[in-house]
């Protein structure tokens, strides 16, 4: 296990310099794909794509070419993968490459991978379509509802039209609604901007999840939960082939944190200049220390790796409700802001209805105008 302490992403020419954020579960795939429909072996199809992606000038050669340096220094393939590719990637791969079937363990790498890809693009799906209809339903209420408060206020604070508590009521909703910018700013716009981007003060607490902002703020809940239920996924799938389960989560619970630092770090390498980055870009297996602890805990009982499994398909559950929860929430709020816009607007064209027959019906001559 020594070979995949999995301890930092620092080497020369490891992540920093390849494999950008952008696309990388995706260019992953790829590397892992070709490697299997070659038929040759990993050190010499380094080799070629290495030259055919300079020639392209992809940013990929750079880590392609390390692969295979090491590979031709005698490392073992998760030894030339250290560093360079998730934690669940190298568990995988080290069980497999020690009982002699590596391409196997590659082939179910491809299947964690396509998972993984799937999983966030539904996420992001689930999440874009509230955010659109939470961002138009504030900007109608930023923007429509003081116009119709103020045509109501025109209309209704008129002498006679209204007692003096109707008219309080209508001058107190009127001073909320011209307010609504500042309401927005502060309950809405700025959580949802939170949610799709990640500021650099965020970056700079190194390992999320233990500040009070990440316990109690809701679209952060949403992120933590997701890549919880990517870690459980890719959890279950190693206890099939890992010969001794406590290794697998020694390893894991001993680097989690720190390739999670370690990743911020080298995006702060490779982006210095960006101010804010988006949070589902983070191609990270993020975990709970919490959870890990609860799974060592039940491996040193003795229980089975059945029921060990079975306990991950349950966290994995957990956090996918907890997805749901949230984007329920959103669509709710959404949903909320949407009524409370649309009956405004309805309350609006039955004042003006109003206020039309009333002074049609107190001014004859402007009746017989109409007529």
């Amino acid at each position: 296990m020594a070979e995949i302490s999995l301890t930092a992403l620092r080497e020369p020419g490891a992540l920093t310099r390849a494999w950008r954020i952008s696309g990388f579960s995706s260019r992953r795939l790829a590397f892992y794909e070709d490697f299997l429909d070659s038929g040759v072996e990993l050190r010499l199809y380094c080799r070629f794509r290495a030259e055919k992606l300079e020639g392209r000038g992809a940013p990929d050669y750079a880590i392609v070419r390390e692969i295979g340096d090491r590979l031709a220094q005698g490392r073992s393939v998760a030894a030339a993968l250290h560093g360079l590719v998730p934690p669940s990637d190298l568990v995988l791969i080290a069980a497999h490459e020690s009982r002699g079937t590596l391409h196997q363990g590659i082939a179910q790498v491809i299947d964690t991978v396509r998972e993984e890809i799937q999983l966030r693009s539904e996420a992001r799906s689930q999440l874009t379509t509230p955010l659109l209809y939470m961002l138009l339903a504030i900007g109608l209420v930023t923007y429509g509802l003081p116009w119709m408060v103020e045509l109501m206020s025109k209309n209704l604070l008129k002498p006679g039209m209204m007692s003096l508590d109707q008219r309080a009521l209508v001058a107190f909703t009127g001073f909320m609604a011209h307010h609504a910018l500042l309401f927005n700013l502060l309950y809405t716009v700025v959580p949802a901007l939170y949610l799709v981007s990640l500021p650099r003060w965020t970056v700079a607490s190194r390992v999320p999840g233990r500040g009070w902002l990440d316990r109690h703020f809701a679209p952060y809940a949403i992120y933590r939960a997701y890549h919880a239920a990517l870690f459980m996924r890719s959890l279950g799938a190693q206890l099939a082939v890992t010969p001794k389960l406590e290794h697998a989560l020694e390893a894991i619970r001993a680097n989690s944190n720190r390739w999670l630092a370690d990743y911020i770090w080298a995006m702060e390498q490779r982006l210095p200049s960006c101010r804010v980055r988006p949070i589902l870009a983070l191609d990270v297996g993020l975990l709970d220390a919490a959870m890990v602890d609860s799974l060592m805990l039940v491996s040193l009982r003795g229980e089975s790796e059945q029921a060990i499994a079975s306990r991950a398909q349950t966290a994995c559950k957990r956090a996918s409700a907890t997805i749901r929860s949230y984007v329920a929430a959103i669509r709710v709020a959404a949903y909320l802001l949407l009524g409370t816009v649309l009956a405004w607007a309805v309350l609006s064209l039955m004042t003006q209805t109003i206020k039309q027959q009333t002074e049609a019906l107190s001014n004859p001559a402007a009746m017989q105008h109409v007529r």
